[in-house]
């Protein structure tokens, strides 16, 4: 779904942004080795390398941490996580205010 959906430029360059600035500001996800950070028009999708379950669970926790912390929970939204561990990957999907994800 996120792959064919179209790309908001507007609004999605300005949110990979704070996003991009909440990895460099929270201390724990500074810690955390981001593939990519990308957004469309609904939602966004950072994908991070975690190649054994621990690191998955540690991104997974500083990541809903710092969506409610970062800037007063100013990113904060309904987020969903999608472990691949047998390529060593977990993507986290977040939805754009006003959206939900709609592979729930």
């Amino acid at each position: 779904m996120f792959e064919q959906e179209p790309i908001d430029v507007e609004w999605a360059g300005g949110y990979e942004q704070s996003l991009r600035e909440m990895f460099s500001r929270h201390q724990g996800l500074q810690r955390v080795s981001v593939n990519s950070i990308s957004c469309h028009t609904s939602m966004c999708r950072i994908e991070a390398f975690t190649p054994r379950d621990t690191d998955a669970d540690f991104f997974t926790a500083m990541f809903y941490d710092a969506l409610a912390t970062f800037r007063a929970g100013e990113l904060k939204a309904e987020a969903a996580i999608a472990r691949r561990m047998e390529q060593g990957m977990t993507s986290v999907y977040v939805a754009r205010k006003g959206h939900t994800l709609g592979f729930y």
